[in-house]
């Protein structure tokens, strides 16, 4: 039979399992009960609603600041595959296996800088030229679609320069 004890909040008997451990290497467990421990949180978070927001929006602005820093660092010393286009400002990753999100996106999100870099080591790194490339490459759907929507055959005038390409 599991061992039985007095929840400190509401006063009923209840199974050991019920209260949260407080140290768990030592075994040591919390002296109110799960669903009093629950409500407490959710009392305490509904009277400090406004200072908890602007707290984890903080954090969120600090994080993205940091990340974007290192993520220049890290693109600093890093080329294109294809062309070895140096510049950070056109350099963008291209997801090999396992997306789990955006790169930009997960900086953006204010992730933690260790998720972000294990993302980053399933990519190889191109320019956006070159990234755009091997995209539609890749996709040949997309290709087809648009020679569906676009004639190609057409001469075209290009506006600035007028010249026509047939």
């Amino acid at each position: 039979m599991e061992t039985l004890r007095e929840c400190g909040k509401c006063g009923v008997l209840k199974p050991l399992s019920e209260f949260d451990f407080r140290f768990k290497e030592r075994g040591i467990r919390q002296w109110n009960c799960k669903s009093c421990a629950s409500a407490y949180k959710r009392d305490w978070y509904l009277r400090n609603r406004e200072h908890q927001l602007a707290r984890v929006k903080a954090g969120r602005e600090r994080r993205r600041t940091e990340n974007r820093i290192r993520l220049w660092e890290y693109l600093a010393g890093k080329m294109c595959v294809d062309c070895g286009e140096r510049d950070p400002l056109v350099l963008e990753f291209d997801h090999l296996r396992d997306k789990r999100r955006e790169v930009s996106k997960m900086i953006l999100d204010g992730f933690v800088w260790n998720e972000i870099l294990a993302e980053i080591q399933k990519c190889e790194i191109r320019c956006a030229n070159c990234h755009r490339r091997k995209t539609l490459l890749e996709r040949g759907a997309y290709l087809r679609k648009l020679r569906g929507i676009i004639d190609f055959t057409k001469p075209r005038v290009y506006l600035a320069c007028g010249h026509v390409r047939s």
